[in-house]
């Protein structure tokens, strides 16, 4: 073949690539939009049944066992993804090896979760359903490696099986709301608890149908599991803090009220979260399956770029409209959700912008690298949240949280930038 058959050949097959790669994006951004959507439905819900007060508390119980439990998988759904990218055919035994461990863990953390409730509220009603979802623990958090799991060869199925959460707590509220005329709290906890069985029944079929029979643990996918986790953990760890210690913080500072209009503006600036991660999830197993470095550095560029176009385009009219938005849906005792939505905007952007640089590099066997990133932002997250919360409430969170992801975008960048150069000197030698 020729030099111009070789480079049409290559041509061609770079069109098809970024066809397909464009296909996912658009379909797994399409499955995270209706997330959002139904998500965004159901906190307009539960916003006007349980009122300001109300929702803090909501937040609350939801907030202390969703850390608790991403901290009790220790990056298994990360190194899912990766081996079965790597090793499809072991990927029922690798998924049986994740599926033990994350019970494991995660029972621990739930018992332990459950003898600490009444430190973290005075709230009787509060306490009991925190003590629910934390023995309750396994059942969120193992369903998310088994979703995982299909992520590499069956991406279609993977957002399905995210789907269903979401979708089954916003019927399940939004029922029991027409059905009785109104909505209290235990009602809202225990919709969350049934979208999380429904959650488990489906995505386990789907894995044993798709993945395979997760019945025969082996002690020697044990370690390489637990190592890729664990040095996810050592960057997860501190983004974890980073996105969840603000309303933490609040939750043991500040009035219920004030918890929930920060939550609801939360909920708001994040609303751009799943069309930008969906750059993230597609660009993960292609990345770790290829071996071609400028066909790594492709994706990641597609990757990258995307995510910040459709954070910005999605965010930017959202805050613009919000003055006029937040009261005419969610009633005027969320007017303070306002200014905390005009100042959590940039820092939402890069939120999701760093969370898909970090799928990247994860991508490319290099579970350590954010930590740097992510360390540094937790550092000042909990330096800034200290210093500004007591003086300036909800707002000072709101810029806590600005300055840590901008500074955790700006290392994230000189990682990226550092490894790209590092490459092409390596290609060129």
């Amino acid at each position: 073949m020729t030099k111009g058959g070789f480079s049409n050949l290559e041509a061609s097959i770079s069109r098809a690539t970024s066809s397909r790669f464009a296909r996912a994006v658009v379909g797994t951004a399409a499955a995270n939009v209706i997330a959002t959507g139904v998500g965004a439905l159901g906190s307009l819900v539960l916003a006007r049944e349980l009122g300001a007060t109300d929702r803090g508390l909501l937040a609350l119980v939801v907030a202390w066992p969703t850390f608790a439990g991403q901290i009790a998988l220790i990056g298994l759904p990360q190194a899912i993804c990766y081996l079965n990218a790597r090793a499809p055919v072991n990927a029922h035994v690798a998924l049986s090896t994740a599926t033990a461990l994350g019970a494991a863990f995660s029972g621990v953390f739930g018992i332990l979760g459950a003898a600490c409730s009444d430190w973290i509220t005075d709230e009787p009603e509060a306490v009991a359903m925190l003590r629910l979802l934390f023995f309750l623990l396994p059942l969120a958090t193992v369903p998310v490696i088994w979703i995982a799991s299909l992520q590499p060869t069956r991406l279609d199925l993977f957002n399905l099986a995210k789907l269903v959460q979401p979708i089954t707590y916003f019927v399940t509220i939004a029922g029991m709301t027409l059905a009785t005329g109104g909505l209290t709290l235990d009602v809202a906890a225990l919709s969350l608890v049934l979208s999380l069985v429904l959650q488990a029944l489906i995505s386990g079929v789907l894995t044993w149908r798709f993945v395979g029979r997760a019945l025969k643990p082996s002690r020697n996918l044990v370690a390489p599991l637990l190592r890729y986790g664990a040095r996810t953990v050592v960057s997860t760890f501190p983004y974890l803090v980073n996105g969840r210690l603000d309303q933490l913080i609040l939750s043991v500072m500040v009035p219920p009220a004030v918890l929930g209009n920060y939550a609801l503006a939360v909920s708001i600036s994040l609303l751009s979260h799943p069309v930008a991660l969906a750059f993230g999830y597609v660009a993960f197993p292609k990345i770790s399956a290829t071996e071609k470095d400028s066909e790594k550095r492709r994706v990641e560029r597609l990757a990258m770029v995307g995510s910040l176009v459709a954070g910005t385009a999605v965010l930017l009219p959202i805050a613009a409209a919000s003055p006029w938005l937040i009261p005419t849906l969610f009633g005027s005792a969320f007017n303070p959700a306002v200014p905390l939505i005009w100042i959590l905007l940039p820092g939402a952007i890069f939120f999701s912008c760093n969370h898909v640089a970090e799928d990247v590099l994860r991508a490319r066997g290099q579970p350590l690298a954010p930590a740097l990133a992510e360390g540094a932002g937790a550092v000042a997250t909990v330096l800034l949240l200290l210093a500004l919360v007591p003086p300036f409430g909800a707002k000072g969170a709101a810029v806590s949280s600005v300055i840590a992801y901008i500074s955790i975008g700006a290392i994230l960048t000189r990682i990226r930038s550092s490894n790209s150069a590092r490459a092409q000197v390596e290609a060129s030698s």
